[in-house]
C-alpha cells in the first residue's frame, strides 16, 4: 500500500469537475483499491459522490491511499490529476 498526503491549494476546494477527473482516473485502475480520506472519513476514489462527501476545502489535507498491483503507476497518475486540475501543487 502506498499513501500520500495532499494539501488542497485550489481556493474552491474539490468540487464537481475535479472530483469527476479524480474518479475517472481511479476507474482506470480497476484492480487497485483507491481511497481518499479526510478527518476520519474514508471514501472510494472511484465515486464522484463519495469524493464530494469529503468536503475538502482550501488548505485541507486529503490522504490518498492505493493498494493493488499497480500502486506506483496509479499513485503517479492520481497525483498528475491533482496537479492538472490545479487542486494541489504536488510532485508526481
Amino acid at each position: 500500500m502506498v499513501t500520500r498526503d495532499i494539501i488542497i491549494t485550489k481556493q474552491e476546494g474539490i468540487h464537481l469537475i475535479p472530483a469527476t477527473a479524480i474518479a475517472q482516473k481511479a476507474l482506470a485502475f480497476p484492480d487497485n483499491t483507491i481511497r481518499l480520506a479526510k478527518d476520519g472519513l474514508k471514501v472510494n476514489a472511484q465515486s464522484v459522490t463519495d469524493i464530494i462527501r469529503l468536503n475538502a476545502g482550501f488548505q485541507s489535507t486529503v490522504s490518498l491511499s492505493i493498494a493493488g498491483p499497480d500502486e506506483e503507476k496509479c499513485l503517479q497518475d492520481m497525483l498528475t490529476v491533482f496537479k492538472e486540475t490545479d487542486l494541489a501543487d504536488v510532485e508526481s
